[in-house]
């Protein structure tokens, strides 16, 4: 900003500061090299520096508050796609071991709910509505409680009754434990993502969002925007927008 100020030869007494004194500003900034994203940042500073100025009576106007902000590009989320997802159902049917019950239904409830990270690891039995064909996902944390109905993939609802059967009695109301029968975490969550997807001959860092991703990408493709929107529990239906231009760049992929 100094820089600015004396190669612009603006005025050093704020007072006297107009719009026209920093209509080249955003400019410079890109001529130096700096980023959409980075030069949007440096105009927020500038426009909370302006705003505690006004605040406190220390100038009467605001130079920043007709600076216009440079058009960022929406960075497209990773994604996995259709024949990924695919795969990795695959891999999952194939499951061995005393917890091979459990992957079979853990991989395809991400699958088929395209659920968070918190949405799996707090799903409970009692969300499992096998009669109605719906499960319910709630969502915690930094997004909220907020609660979702899921129509049940009969592929879903076979893996999960398999499952129950095998983990009869209940010893507990999560649906997706441990090894030794404590609810899951984040750390096992990472792990058999890691397995699966290495047999899956995925050569990614697959993460619970992708898949996520990956199940918004694909119901963008066949179903209204606000219904994905709904589906997918986004509180902003531009958050949304995004699946949009994914489908735009990928084409049709049929579903898993």
């Amino acid at each position: 900003m100094e820089r600015y100020l004396e190669e612009m030869g603006v005025p050093a007494d704020v007072g006297v500061w107009t719009p026209q004194h920093f209509a080249r500003y955003p400019v410079i900034l890109a001529c130096l090299g700096l980023s959409p994203r980075a030069v949007e940042r440096h105009l927020n500073s500038f426009r909370s520096f302006w705003r505690f100025l006004l605040r406190f009576d220390c100038v009467t106007s605001d130079p920043a508050r007709r600076i216009q902000s440079p058009k960022i590009a929406r960075r497209l989320p990773d994604y996995l796609s259709a024949a990924e997802m695919k795969a990795l159902l695959r891999a999952a049917q194939y499951a061995r071991g005393n917890v091979a019950a459990r992957d079979r239904a853990f991989i395809p409830f991400l699958v088929y709910t395209g659920c968070r990270v918190s949405g799996v690891l707090s799903a409970r039995w009692d969300q499992v509505d096998f009669g109605g064909g719906s499960v319910r996902i709630i969502g915690k944390g930094n997004k909220g409680n907020k609660e979702r109905v899921i129509p049940l993939h009969p592929s879903l609802s076979e893996a999960l009754c398999h499952y129950l059967q095998e983990r009869v009695p209940l010893r507990g109301p999560h649906v997706f434990v441990n090894r030794v029968g404590k609810p899951m975490d984040k750390d096992t969550v990472r792990r058999i993502l890691r397995r699966y997807t290495a047999r899956a001959g995925i050569r990614r860092n697959v993460t619970v969002h992708m898949i996520r991703h990956g199940f918004g990408s694909l119901l963008a493709r066949s179903n209204p925007l606000h219904g994905v929107q709904d589906v997918l529990g986004h509180s902003e239906i531009g958050t949304t927008s995004i699946y949009l231009h994914v489908e735009e760049l990928t084409g049709s992929v049929p579903a898993p």
